[in-house]
């Protein structure tokens, strides 16, 4: 028994050696799931939209509450849903605390699911979605198809005040607007 001793053993050397993985791993799953809350966050959520045409200028009301105009119309092309056409508001009725717009849609290409917003120009943070009224020539969900071309209403429950009407596409994205007076 003479007279070798082993070294000295410590309990540190038996831990495993450590690792950044865990850490990296879950730094990634975070910024996954972060972009992931973010992107459904803008799909839902997207900020009021901007006009890409310049809207047609409109008649003022001489009566307060019926306007007839003079056909205020402008072109669009949805390009999500490969459509093309002429939209025109050709009469726009205030009733208390609505507005009711008669409209012309003519497609020249591909097909429109008609979708409208609106926003009163002095405040934009409140949107208008229309309104279904039940009536016969309601045009909200109506969709229109190459060659075709329909007259209805769209009803919007707004204050009474100058606004702007979008045309959206059938995920809701605007695609045109026209200005609509008080």
């Amino acid at each position: 028994m003479g007279g070798h001793v082993p070294p000295a053993v410590a309990i540190e050397q038996f831990r495993p050696a450590s690792s950044r993985r865990p850490a990296i791993v879950t730094v990634v799953v975070l910024v996954a799931v972060a972009l992931t809350v973010w992107l459904g966050f803008r799909a839902t959520h997207q900020d009021p939209p901007i006009p890409s045409a310049a809207p047609s200028p409109t008649v003022p009301a001489a009566s307060g509450h019926a306007a007839n105009q003079n056909s205020d119309s402008i072109p669009f092309v949805n390009q999500y849903d490969n459509a093309q056409g002429v939209w025109t508001i050709d009469r726009v009725t205030w009733s208390g605390p609505s507005v009711v717009l008669t409209m012309t849609i003519t497609v020249s290409q591909g097909s429109q699911v008609l979708g409208f917003f609106a926003f009163t120009n002095a405040d934009t943070s409140q949107a208008y979605e229309a309104q279904p009224s039940g009536r016969a020539d309601d045009l909200v969900g109506r969709v229109v198809r190459a060659g075709q071309e329909i007259t209805g209403t769209v009803t919007f429950a707004m204050p009474d005040a100058e606004s702007t009407v979008f045309l959206v596409d059938s995920s809701g994205r605007q695609v045109t607007a026209l200005l609509i007076p008080a």
